[in-house]
């Protein structure tokens, strides 16, 4: 990069026009320099290939998700009948060398079939306290001023695009 910066002040030092031909301007660095846009055409590649392999990843991960939830259905639908096997076999405790397996007395549940019906002493009402950014940024855009919160400047945005 400070091969770049160097050469990009001799070259404006030289033509400070050739700013104003962006393709003009990066043809000359490759010029002068001997491929000095060689480094960076290295880092752009580096990006896509990183990018490529975060988008693996995320796939890798929703297939291994998925398996996993089959494995948790799988277990459950064999948990509800091994229940359902000492139940009618009026079995409440099978040892074996490696597990054992046994009915508890279980424990009372609480049912909310009509959780609307309800009084508010039985209801949990949570809140978060979050700025809420696109309300903001409306404001701040059409002239209101918010206490606290302010527009910054937009950063300049990159792009790459592969063929």
């Amino acid at each position: 990069m400070s091969v770049l910066m160097q050469l990009r002040e001799e070259l404006l030092t030289i033509d400070p026009s050739i700013v104003s031909d962006p393709r003009l301007y990066t043809d000359m660095l490759d010029a002068e320099g001997g491929n000095a846009l060689d480094v960076f055409d290295r880092v752009i590649r580096s990006i896509i290939d990183n990018e490529d392999m975060v988008e693996a990843a995320k796939r890798r991960i929703e297939i291994i998700e998925e398996r996993k939830a089959r494995y948790e259905a799988v277990a459950a639908a064999l948990r509800r009948k091994a229940k359902e096997a000492l139940l009618t076999l009026g079995i409440e405790k099978r040892e074996t060398e490696d597990f054992t397996a046994y009915m508890g007395k279980g424990k009372t549940k609480v049912l909310v079939p009509h959780p609307e019906k309800l009084p508010k002493g039985y209801r949990r009402i949570t809140v978060t306290d979050v700025p809420d950014k696109d309300a903001i940024g409306k404001a701040l855009m059409s002239g209101v001023a918010v206490e606290g919160a302010e527009l910054s400047n937009a950063e300049p945005s990159f792009s790459i695009r592969t063929r």
